[in-house]
Order: C-alpha cells, then sequence, then structure tokens
C-alpha cells in the first residue's frame, strides 16, 4: 500500500477499509482492465502495457489483495474467472491469494505458467513459498527460466527498442570459475531475434545469460548475485559456438578484474600521515580546550585509543585483502 501510495498509483483516501466500497471499485477495476487487456493481447502493444496498463495492474493487486481480507471463500472462489485470463501476473496473484487461504485452486494453471516465458520465475517462486511439494525437478524447465530472462533483458536493454524479440533459442552452455565465490557457476548462450526493423536486418543476436549455481534450476532463488548478463547484438552467425564462448569468457574476465580492482583499490583503508595529522590536530585542539571546560577532558582521552583502535583495524583489513587479491589473481591467470 505504501509503494502504490508513493508511486501515486492510487491514493489514501480513496480505498477506506469498506468491503462494499472495494468489491463495488473492484467489479468497475475489472472492466476497465478488460477493456485494456484486450489491446495487451494484441502484437507489440507495449506502450500500452508500460503506462496505463501497469497502472492497473497495481491498483488491481491492492484492491484483491484488501478484498480477500474481507471476503468468504465462496466469494473468493466466485472471482475464478480470473484464471481465464491471458495475463499471467494477474493469474499469479489471485493463485497466490487463494493458497494462503488454504483453497486448492490454480495448480493446472501454474504449472502451464511454469512453462511459459511470462512469469515462469514468479510462479516458481509462489509455489516454493506455499506448496514445494509442488516444484518442477525436471531440467527442462530450465529453459523456460532462462528465455523468459533473455527476453527481459533485451526489453530494458539500454540500447534496445523496449520491445520483446519475437524469438529466442538457447545454444548450450558453459562453466565459469568465479573465485570471489570459490565455485564453478553455469552461464547460457542465447541466441535471439527481433522483427522490429532496426534489428530485423540483424538476423540472430547472441546474449549471455547468468551466472546460475551448477546442477539446479536457475530462478531468482538460486542466483549468486552476479548480473552477467550480457548483449552487444552481435550477429550470431558471424562466429562459431565455441567463439561465441570465448568472446564471453574474455568479457567475464574482464568484468570481473575491474570488479576487482575497484573492490581492492578503492574500498581498503589508508592510514597514511595525512591521517595522523588531523588527528594530532584534534587532540591539540582538545587538550587546550580543557583550560575552558572539564569537559573536553573526554576527546583528549578518546581521541589516541580512538585513532589507536582504527589503526590496527585499517592493517588487519589491508592485510586480509592483500591476500585475497593475491589469490583472485592467481585464480584468473590459471582461467
Amino acid at each position: 500500500m505504501a509503494m502504490g501510495i508513493e508511486k501515486q498509483y492510487f491514493k489514501a483516501e480513496h480505498y477506506p477499509l469498506n468491503k462494499e466500497f472495494i468489491h463495488n471499485e473492484l467489479e468497475e477495476l475489472f472492466a476497465i482492465y478488460l477493456e485494456k487487456h484486450e489491446i495487451y493481447t494484441q502484437e507489440l502493444a507495449y506502450e500500452v502495457w508500460k503506462d496505463s496498463y501497469l497502472k492497473i495492474r497495481y491498483n488491481l493487486r491492492f484492491l484483491l489483495t484488501l478484498y480477500f481480507s474481507f471476503c468468504t471463500d465462496k466469494e473468493a472462489y466466485a472471482l475464478q474467472n480470473i484464471l481465464k485470463w491471458k495475463d499471467n501476473q494477474i493469474r499469479l496473484i489471485y493463485i497466490e491469494l487463494m493458497w494462503k487461504r488454504g483453497l486448492e485452486i490454480g495448480i493446472k494453471e501454474i504449472e502451464e505458467i511454469l512453462k511459459s516465458t511470462d512469469g515462469s520465475q514468479e510462479a516458481f517462486i509462489i509455489i516454493n513459498e506455499n506448496k514445494p511439494e509442488l516444484l518442477p525437478r525436471d531440467p527442462v524447465f530450465q529453459n523456460y527460466f532462462v528465455t523468459e530472462a533473455a527476453r527481459f533483458i533485451f526489453y530494458n536493454h539500454e540500447d534496445g527498442i523496449e520491445k520483446f524479440p519475437s524469438e529466442v533459442e538457447i545454444m548450450g552452455s558453459f562453466e565459469w570459475k568465479e573465485y570471489e565465490f570459490d565455485e564453478n557457476l553455469m552461464y547460457y548462450v542465447v541466441r535471439f531475434k527481433s522483427a522490429d526493423p532496426v534489428f530485423k536486418s540483424k538476423g540472430w543476436m547472441r546474449m549471455l545469460i547468468g551466472a546460475y549455481h551448477t546442477g539446479s534450476i536457475p530462478t531468482s532463488y538460486n542466483l549468486v548475485g552476479l548480473d552477467d548478463h550480457y548483449t552487444d547484438f552481435e550477429t550470431w552467425d558471424n562466429k562459431t559456438f565455441n567463439e561465441h564462448v570465448t568472446d564471453f569468457q574474455n568479457f567475464l574476465r574482464e568484468k570481473h578484474q575491474k570488479n576487482i580492482d575497484e573492490i581492492f583499490y578503492d574500498y581498503i583503508p589508508i592510514f597514511d600521515k595525512k591521517n595522523n595529522t588531523i588527528a594530532l590536530i584534534s587532540f591539540i585542539s582538545s587538550f587546550f580546550l580543557v583550560l575552558v571546560s572539564d569537559w573536553f577532558i573526554i576527546p583528549v582521552i578518546l581521541a589516541p585509543i580512538w585513532l589507536l583502535l582504527k589503526y590496527f583495524q585499517a592493517k588487519k583489513i589491508k592485510k586480509k585483502c592483500a591476500y585475497k587479491n593475491k589469490r583472485l589473481l592467481f585464480g584468473l591467470f590459471l582461467v
């Protein structure tokens, strides 16, 4: 609710906690949504989704959540027509709300969404939180999650056109040693193409998706925190698969080396003569201020103690970082 108000999708005074009022608002919003939904399902209608349609989604999530805090199970079941909508995000909202009430509904639909490229990762999260016994074990589900990630990477790319690719194919994968995590991580090599005139002439283009832990279905739960998704829109047919992998590995090596440089040269505490001078001036100033008030004896006593502690802390961290830096650099050399 706070986020919705902050983003000005609605105003707090417009939504008193009254069951009849909320139900009427919800019915009215359903009518507006379904009208927009017909536009949304048309090909390349992305601007509608980004603007007015997205705000309606937030309103629907908000009102449905409020309504479920008042309605009976029978009234909740009466809204199951939502499961027939084409918008997976709203379907997932309804399924999650029903599951939190302990109602068995939407299992077939959420398994269908798991095998799509719109909402598959969110469906996985909802299942994991509410019905973990339904979690997919088949590695084939990796394809759905990775394909969905590739679609949104192209959509959100700063040099893109804010449209989804027309086709995405997973061409293979490779493991790459990440020494910060001290383990092999999985990366997927993807190719995609767009029917938009800006990219249509390029045909299939390459993309890197990762990093993921090996041996597990790659969802937002087991991402290791490395946002290594990358595309330079290089035409796929210009190189072989192995040449694309080599290019991506070089990209990872350069990116991670840059991260190491930033960590070990920008964030290591430095205890130098300048710090000593500042501390000495502060100590002397406080010493003379004791003549004005006895209270200034406190900084006179604490200043050298604090300075000594910071000195040993800086030395300890610097020594630890220097050792880790050598280990990382040695690991990159081996790669």
